[in-house]
């Protein structure tokens, strides 16, 4: 299999290399934890290049048949801030069949919508620790 990382556009091409890179090194220890043999993974970190743009970002979302027309607005009227987040991922390529990742994510997970919730509590702020002098 190819896991290929991406980031979004909000930092330097440098940078989001570098993420990409990490992204798709986390991932690959994820499944080798899980028993995927290490030789048989593949990684490639793309940092900006391949972003979805909006359009496919769009399309995605209201293709997609999980989500409720209530949901799909929702998430439509975040476009900018759901393209942003589809495109900081690793999408899963096996090399037997060519067959890829399904691009639902996170949106096919019954809690994703909790990150749009404006009604959520925020999380709070944990005090810093006292540094020791």
């Amino acid at each position: 299999m190819t896991l290929t990382g991406h980031a979004d556009v909000r930092a330097s091409i440098e940078y989001n290399q570098a993420l990409s890179e990490r992204r798709v090194t986390r991932t690959k220890l994820f499944l080798v934890e899980q028993g995927v043999p290490e030789a048989s993974i593949k990684t490639l970190g793309l940092g900006k290049e391949d972003e979805l743009t909006a359009d496919q970002v769009e399309d995605a979302v209201k293709q997609n048949p999980e989500l409720s027309a209530a949901d799909r607005e929702k998430l439509l009227n975040e476009l900018p801030l759901i393209v942003l987040a589809k495109n900081r991922r690793v999408d899963v390529t096996l090399s037997t069949t060519g067959q890829q990742s399904t691009r639902w994510y996170p949106f096919n997970s019954a809690d994703a919508l909790t990150l749009l919730d404006e009604q959520a509590p925020a999380r709070s702020k944990k005090k810093a620790a006292a540094v020791k002098k």
